[in-house]
């Protein structure tokens, strides 16, 4: 499903963002698809980013050694590590052509949408991996319907919600 959202996104100018890579899985798969466009793969890799509330405990298993190994076959994958919050500001991209959310995190996502839906060009999808958490649709509600968001309305349609997941795409052009 992620590869044929992608797809939908093939033909539009801007680079692929995955905030949330964990061991570069889907990355990877990304980037093969898509050899075209630069893979931006952002993730601590390694360890949990908000420690305190103890869950997600198994991306401390993540060995980035390997990752950087697994991915030295695909050119162009770019790993950003770091927390969003201090990576995603700083991501030298002027056009997102598909964004996926998989961080899990209401923290993460807003950073996210905050940084990067305004640089979606229309045909441009936002892909939305964990739909069903909680954290993920308030994240997603309010990042849209803040008053710095005012030029996000009727700029983005919903495409689909399937298995768990949920995409958008942007359907009018943006004037900054």
């Amino acid at each position: 499903m992620l590869l044929q959202a992608s797809d939908l996104a093939r033909d539009i100018p801007g680079d692929i963002i995955e905030l949330g890579s964990y061991k570069g899985a889907s990355a990877m798969a990304l980037a093969g698809r898509n050899t075209h466009k630069l893979v931006y793969a952002c993730d601590l890799f390694g360890g949990n980013p908000y420690p305190e509330r103890k869950t997600f405990d198994y991306l401390s298993d993540v060995n980035f050694a390997e990752v950087l190994k697994s991915i030295v076959m695909f050119p162009n994958i770019r790993v950003i590590r770091g927390m969003h919050e201090d990576t995603i500001p700083l991501l030298p991209i002027d056009k997102v052509s598909f964004l996926f959310l998989d961080s899990d995190w209401y923290e993460s996502h807003i950073v996210g949408l905050k940084y990067l839906a305004q640089k979606i060009p229309v045909g441009g999808i936002v892909a939305f991996h964990d739909w069903r958490f909680g954290e993920v649709q308030q994240a997603a509600i309010e990042s849209l319907a803040q008053e710095e968001w005012e030029f996000i309305e009727g700029q983005f349609e919903y495409v689909q919600d399937k298995q768990g997941m949920a995409f958008i795409r942007r359907i009018n052009a943006v004037h900054l």
